[in-house]
């Protein structure tokens, strides 16, 4: 009696912490990435692209939800492909991180409907090759994005998100219009270099905007089963012309703590 008497205090205290303390939430997810590219560096002609995708994201808000900060990472990797000739077909690694911090800014009456701002920093990357380099051309971006989020509670067990995410100060890195240069040929084996030597752009050279709508099913109240479907679009302007639209699809489990 005396060991239960200090046993069912802490089982109480430990599962009032767990209800207290699901802030966070763990989500991982897979599916399919699909787009349309054209990259002058590259080649006069259009691709698509497939391939697989790989995310990780973990998001983390007050009791109240009035904040929320957040981290993504998106892998895929995969082929592209042109109508000219499958001889032509080439490979391609993509990779994006995000970090945000939002703040609600609205809520409906009915508290069905949240509306949230912010603003966060992002990395894109897209190498593609062809002929193991006989070929290649890549972008790079890195900076600050504008973020807008809407979360609809449909019920206590389903609920829609949205985000779009709008770049407006960017590091571009392109290789030059041949595709190689003295910087290039010289770092050849420190990518990182080369990813990250470019120049500050604006709307008026690279824009572009990151689309995502999640569909969250509430299993307990420690997973969530979701969809997701994303579209990202990104131009480069000037002499080494690059339009590059993805469209992906995903299943995934969201693990709450």
């Amino acid at each position: 009696m005396v060991k239960l008497k200090f046993i069912l205090p802490i089982l109480l205290l430990f599962s009032l912490s767990l209800k207290a303390q699901k802030k966070n939430t763990i989500a991982l997810s897979y599916g399919v990435n699909s787009g349309l590219l054209k990259d002058l560096n590259f080649s006069p002609l259009h691709y698509k692209e497939s391939g697989h995708l790989f995310s990780v994201q973990y998001l983390r808000h007050n009791p109240r939800r009035k904040n929320i900060f957040e981290v993504a990472v998106d892998f895929s990797s995969g082929k592209i492909k042109t109508d000219a000739s499958t001889f032509l077909t080439s490979n391609f690694i993509y990779g994006k991180i995000n970090a945000s911090y939002y703040r609600k800014i609205k809520t409906s009456e009915s508290n069905k409907y949240n509306f949230y701002a912010g603003a966060g920093y992002t990395t894109n990357l897209l190498y593609f090759e062809w002929d193991d380099n006989e070929a290649f051309s890549y972008w790079a971006t890195h900076g600050l994005v504008l973020n807008f989020k809407a979360n609809y509670l449909i019920n206590k067990r389903n609920q829609i998100f949205s985000t779009i995410s709008i770049p407006f100060l960017q590091l571009l890195a392109r290789p030059p219009y041949n595709g190689r240069n003295e910087f290039i040929i010289e770092n050849q084996n420190s990518p990182a270099k080369i990813f990250f030597n470019g120049k500050l752009a604006t709307f008026n050279k690279c824009y572009g905007f990151s689309w995502i709508t999640k569909y969250n099913f509430n299993v307990n109240k420690f997973i969530d089963l979701s969809v997701n479907y994303n579209l990202n679009l990104q131009k480069v302007t000037g002499a080494n012309k690059l339009i590059h639209l993805q469209n992906q699809v995903q299943t995934g489990l969201n693990f709450k703590f």
